[in-house]
């Protein structure tokens, strides 16, 4: 299979530049992955966001989609001061998206919105959006807490091997949270090597890998990509400095210029695909199954396609069936498979598609809804709670309730047996420490699960 993408007399020096660069320095021009788009201190209290935009390999910015499974976001970790020096905004810890989670076919010119969860900016006027399902834009809006994101409280020390090793579990923004005086927003490939990223502040501040700084405090201030001298994020002069209190100069989920929505339009371009889609993947509950749908427009060399599934956030995904693709097509060509088991509650489904070749590609997963089952969860209350939690059900079969950490081990269990109708249990909580948990409901036919925040 091979990519093509039509390169404009406007873009080939630039691009020509990049594949130079790239060839004295592989270890700092991006391949793929995400550049910092946009970032800021917010106006007051710690009211930041990382903005990123996914880009495809340099020369071909626009071929993806794009893996971005263990790549990282964090503020200076001695690339930008020099070395570890005190005073130049280091903090431990860092946030990645989780090598498990939903994030192994980002579209190119997707923006990724990162935001503190415990003090938002009051500047996101989108809904939180971490899988981009609705509505389908390609604008994911993450709050730092979402269960498909890391966090490490190891301090990094301007190396990639200094992040290793990492226990990694519930994000916290302090690991990323930026210092007024000087700091810097960076991202990391799941190597942990420097990918790209700039910062501010004077002294001793510096533009890191790319050399790319400005000066002066940072304290509500925002900084984006403007694309003011073209579309190169690895030249300083496009990237500018505002007020953040002013109206407008924060666009955290939305282009920052007219220019640089240009530049990310230009992102959006189809490369020469095996599979184009004239409907995507979409799915039908019935009384005890789902039907998956889709159509492709046209395919080439493609073998087959694989459906998974999975129910705890987008982790996980299994297959649950297989069919054969039509190799070669240029005409609209429909495509329905049924799941005979689908769980109680959102289940989650994506496309595997594969090439006569073996590569592969994913499309975006889709969320079904499934409401006929033997658990009716009417309540579970308080949720966050500090040490009691309440649950209202109808069961008509004994069933077990248990808690599990991010890493999937269980920390908390019950059986109930002979339920009659309308239950309600009274749990103590309190041996469990703070953090966001996956609480599950389960007998030998269904299962019901979601999030738990212990305070």
């Amino acid at each position: 299979m091979k990519f093509t993408n039509a390169i404009s007399n406007g873009n080939y020096c630039f691009r020509l530049i990049l594949l130079v660069i790239s060839l004295l320095s592989p270890s700092i021009i991006p391949a793929q992955g995400a550049i910092v788009n946009e970032f800021s201190n917010g106006t007051t209290g710690s009211q930041e966001y990382f903005e990123l935009v996914v880009i495809g390999p340099a020369g071909s910015e626009n071929c993806g989609p794009v893996d971005l499974r263990g790549f990282a976001v964090d503020d200076n970790n001695g690339d930008f001061s020099g070395g570890a020096i005190s005073g130049a905004g280091i903090a431990s810890g860092h946030i990645r998206f989780s090598p498990t989670g939903p994030w192994g076919a980002i579209p190119t010119g997707a923006i990724l919105l990162i935001y503190n969860s415990g003090d938002k900016n009051p500047a996101i006027t989108l809904a939180d959006d971490p899988l981009d399902t609705s509505p389908h834009d390609s604008v994911y809006v993450i709050p730092d807490n979402f269960s498909g994101l890391e966090g490490c409280t190891t301090t990094p020390n301007s190396s990639s091997a200094s992040y290793t090793p990492c226990t990694f579990g519930t994000p916290s923004w302090l690991s990323i949270g930026l210092r007024n005086a000087g700091d810097a927003a960076q991202v990391r490939d799941a190597s942990m090597n420097f990918f790209h990223g700039l910062s501010f502040g004077n002294s001793p501040m510096t533009g890191g890998p790319l050399g790319i700084n400005i000066p002066g405090a940072g304290g509500g201030m925002v900084y984006s990509l403007t694309n003011s001298a073209g579309d190169n994020y690895l030249d300083p002069t496009n990237f500018g400095v505002a007020d953040a209190s002013v109206v407008g100069t924060q666009t955290p989920g939305r282009a920052n210029t007219a220019n640089n929505l240009a530049w990310i339009n230009s992102l959006t371009l189809d490369c020469l695909l095996p599979v184009s889609y004239a409907e995507e993947l979409s799915g039908e509950p019935g009384a005890h199954e789902i039907r998956l749908f889709w159509e492709t427009a046209t395919e080439t060399n493609s073998r087959e396609f694989v459906v998974e599934r999975s129910q705890l956030a987008l982790r996980d995904f299994e297959p649950i069936a297989r069919i054969s693709a039509s190799g070669n097509s240029t005409a609209n060509l429909a495509y329905e498979v049924t799941d005979f088991f689908p769980k109680a509650g959102p289940n989650f489904y994506r496309l595997r598609q594969i090439d006569l070749d073996g590569r592969e590609s994913f499309s975006k997963a889709i969320a079904v809804e499934f409401e006929t089952s033997s658990l009716d969860l009417e309540q579970i209350f308080p949720n966050p709670t500090q040490s009691q939690l309440n649950l209202v059900l109808n069961a008509t079969r004994d069933f077990d309730f248990r808690i599990m950490d991010l890493n999937g081990r269980e920390v908390f269990t019950r059986t109930f047996n002979n339920p009659n109708g309308r239950t309600q249990l009274n749990l103590e909580l309190g041996h469990l420490v703070s953090g966001l948990y996956i609480w599950e409901v389960k007998n030998t036919q269904d299962r019901l699960q979601g999030k738990l925040v212990i305070r």
